[in-house]
C-alpha cells in the first residue's frame, strides 16, 4: 500500500462498498474477490459523499495491476504490491486476499503497522474482525435506545426536590465535553500513535471544526435550560419536531420535496406532539409545563438540525481520522461552555459551578459522555434509519421512567398520544428507508441507477 496505516474501510460483498479511495479499491478489487467469470452480480461503489465512483477511472487503476488474465494468483497480487510497499505491506494485502470469506461483511480497522515491521500473517490478520451480527446490533439498538431515554430523565432527576438545578448548566456542559476531549486524544493516540495525536492539535484541524463546536454549545445550552422548565417527556416528545423542521429546510433550502404521504405523517407526528402537551397539561399529574420551556426546546431542535447538517459535510470533506476530528471538534466545544460558564455563572452568577452532588456526576457520565460515545457506535453497526427509529422509541421510555422512577402519575390519554407520536415518526422514517439520501451513508444505493457499474468490473479491463 501507499500507505502504512490505511483509514477505516468498510465493504460490503452484496451491492455496497464504502472505501476511501478509488486507488484504494483499485488495491483490493483483486485481493477481495474470488474471480467468477460467470457472475453477473451488480457492484455499486460509493465514496465519502455517497456518489458512485466513475467506473471508467476504477478499471484504469485496476487495470494498471497487470495481472495475468483469468482469476489472480496469490503470488501475483503479492509480487504487484511488493513493488509498491515493503515489508509488512505485502502481507497484510496476501492476508486480505486469503483469509476473507467472499459474502462476508467486516472492518478494516486503522492498522498501526508500519512497513519496517517483520512480516507477520497473524498479526496482521488479527486486524480483520467481522462486522457486528444481528444480536450485537440487537444489543447497541436496545442499549442505545434505552440511553436515549434516560438523558433527559438524568438532567430532571439531577435537580433533585429543587424546582431549578443547584448546579450550572454550563459547568455540566463544559467537564462533559473536557473528558470527551481527553477520550478523543487517547483514541487517536491509540489507533494512530504520535501522528495522529498530533493532528489532534493543529491549528488548521481545530479551526476547521470550530464553528460546528460553537453551535453545538449552544444547543446543549438550550437543551439543558429547557429541562429547567419542562419535564423531560414533554422535552422528548417536542424533540421529534426535528423531522418537520428538518423536512420544512430540506423543501426551502435545497427544493427537496417530500411526498404527499410523507407530509401527512408529518402532520400526523405534529397533531400528536401537540395532543401529548395540551393533554397532559390539562390532566395536571407531576408534568411541568411553561410556553418558555417549550420555545427553548423547539430552538435546540433547530440548532440540532442545523448543526447536523454543517457537521455531515465536514466530516465527509475532513480526510483525517475519526478520532482526530472528534477531539477538534469537541475542543471547541468545550471552550464555548467554558466562556459561557465564566460570563453566566461566573461573572454575572454567584458560582461557575454551583453546587455539584453526586447525582451531577451521574448526569455527566452516564447522560453527556454515554450519549455521544453511543451515537457513534450506532451509527457504526447500523444505520441513520434506525438512530431515528431509536428516539422515536425513547418517548415512550422516558414517558414510563418518569411515572417509575421521578413521581409521575400515568395518564392512558397521555400515554396514547405519545404512542401516536411514536408510530407517526416510525412510519416517515420507515417511508424514505428505500430513498437514497446523501446525509445517511448507510442507505443502500440502487445498482440500476449506475448503468456503467452494474457489470462486474473485472470483466472490464481496459488494454
Amino acid at each position: 500500500m501507499r500507505r502504512s496505516r490505511q483509514s477505516c474501510l468498510k465493504f460490503i460483498t452484496q451491492f455496497k462498498y464504502c472505501v476511501g479511495s478509488i486507488l484504494d479499491l483499485a488495491e483490493f478489487l483483486y485481493g477481495c474477490f474470488e474471480v467468477d467469470t460467470s457472475s453477473k452480480r451488480p457492484l455499486c461503489v460509493m465514496n465519502t459523499d455517497n456518489l458512485p465512483f466513475n467506473g471508467d477511472a476504477i478499471r484504469g487503476h485496476v487495470c494498471s495491476c497487470d495481472f495475468t488474465q483469468g482469476a489472480p494468483r496469490a503470488s501475483d497480487f503479492e509480487s504487484w504490491l511488493g513493488k509498491r510497499a515493503t515489508g509488512s505491506g505485502s502481507w497484510w494485502a496476501l492476508a486480505f486476499y486469503r483469509h476473507i470469506p467472499l459474502n462476508s461483511a467486516f472492518w478494516l480497522e486503522s492498522s498501526t503497522f508500519a512497513t519496517s515491521h517483520p512480516a507477520d500473517e497473524s498479526r496482521v490478520t488479527s486486524r480483520f474482525h467481522e462486522m457486528a451480527d444481528a444480536k450485537t446490533k440487537a444489543a447497541a439498538f436496545i442499549a442505545v435506545t434505552v440511553q436515549r431515554a434516560c438523558h433527559n430523565s438524568f438532567i430532571e432527576w439531577a435537580k433533585g426536590d429543587n424546582a431549578h438545578a443547584q448546579y450550572t448548566v454550563s459547568s455540566v456542559i463544559f467537564v462533559a465535553q473536557v473528558i470527551c476531549v481527553a477520550i478523543g486524544w487517547v483514541l487517536a493516540h491509540s489507533t494512530g500513535g504520535q501522528a495522529d495525536l498530533k493532528k489532534c492539535f493543529d491549528t488548521g484541524n481545530l479551526t476547521r471544526f470550530a464553528h460546528i463546536g460553537l453551535i453545538y454549545a449552544l444547543g446543549d445550552i438550550f437543551e439543558m435550560e429547557s429541562v429547567n422548565y419542562i419535564d423531560s417527556s414533554t422535552y422528548t416528545v417536542l424533540s421529534q419536531s426535528k423531522l418537520i423542521i428538518t423536512a420544512s429546510l430540506m423543501w426551502i433550502l435545497d427544493g427537496s420535496a417530500q411526498s404527499m404521504m410523507q407530509w401527512f405523517i408529518l402532520f400526523t407526528t405534529s397533531s400528536g406532539m401537540l395532543e401529548y402537551v395540551l393533554v397532559g397539561k390539562a390532566k395536571g399529574g407531576a408534568m411541568t409545563f411553561s410556553a418558555f420551556g417549550v420555545c427553548l426546546a423547539i430552538v435546540k431542535v433547530c440548532i440540532s438540525c442545523y448543526v447536523a447538517v454543517l457537521n455531515t459535510k465536514a466530516l465527509k470533506r475532513d480526510s483525517n481520522p475519526f478520532p482526530v476530528q472528534f477531539s477538534c471538534l469537541k475542543v471547541s466545544w468545550a471552550f464555548a461552555s467554558l466562556v459561557y460558564m465564566v460570563v453566566k455563572d461566573g461573572i454575572l452568577g454567584d458560582g461557575m459551578f454551583g453546587e455539584w452532588t453526586h447525582r451531577t456526576v451521574v448526569l455527566v457520565f452516564c447522560g453527556f459522555i454515554l450519549k455521544t460515545l453511543f451515537n457513534q457506535y450506532l451509527l457504526k453497526v447500523l444505520d441513520a434509519i434506525w438512530k431515528n427509529i431509536s428516539e422515536a422509541i425513547g418517548v415512550i421510555l422516558v414517558y414510563f421512567g418518569r411515572v417509575l422512577f421521578l413521581g409521575g402519575k400515568y395518564d392512558p390519554t397521555v400515554f396514547n398520544a405519545g404512542v401516536t407520536v411514536v408510530l407517526a415518526c416510525i412510519a416517515y422514517v420507515l417511508s424514505k428507508e428505500g430513498k437514497a439520501k446523501k446525509s445517511d451513508v448507510g442507505d443502500d444505493l440502487n445498482p440500476a441507477m449506475y448503468p456503467d457499474l452494474t457489470t462486474s468490473l473485472l470483466r472490464h479491463r481496459r488494454p
